[in-house]
């Protein structure tokens, strides 16, 4: 993913004669967000039972380990007692998502899930996370008898 630096200055045009624009100062570089496109289909009149894709760019191996990045799915249940900005718990944790070749470089990650009980308006959401795999001498995961670490690329919080 590319990464950008923005040079910024303040415009002043109520400001003394020949100085209406500040001194420029530089951002530090920022990663700019990977394009993706998520989608949840309810198949019939289920209520419980649901297919959720994602789908966008991703590589295709680094110097340690194949790819594409590793995506994940996890449902959450919104406890109306707290407050419903950090009144979430996750009800289905951590789902590894198949990955497939895509149209063009994309790649396709999918999973099937299904809720503990039967949806209703903003009682459940499913958080989306796709994550590139890198090595690491302090690990916090176990992939394929190797330790690596994972870093968040991208995340969706999308209503059930």
């Amino acid at each position: 993913m590319p990464f950008v630096r923005l040079a910024l200055c303040r415009y002043q045009p109520s400001s003394v004669e020949d100085a209406y624009i500040s001194r420029v100062i530089l951002a530090d570089y920022a990663q700019l967000a990977p394009d993706r496109t998520a989608s949840i289909v309810f198949p019939g009149r289920s209520l419980t039972r649901f297919h959720v894709s994602l789908t966008g760019v991703s590589y295709a191996q680094t110097a340690t380990r194949p790819g594409p990045a590793i995506a994940r799915a996890t449902v959450e249940e919104r406890n109306f007692a707290i407050d419903e900005v950090i009144g979430w718990s996750p009800v289905i944790s951590d789902v590894p998502m198949d990955s497939a070749p895509g149209t063009g470089d994309t790649t396709v990650w999918t999973t099937d899930l299904t809720l503990p009980h039967a949806r209703s308006e903003g009682r459940y959401r499913l958080v989306l996370e796709e994550f590139e795999v890198l090595p690491s001498g302090e690990p916090s995961h176990l992939l394929g008898g190797e330790m690596h670490r994972r870093r968040l690329v991208h995340q969706d919080i999308l209503p059930l």
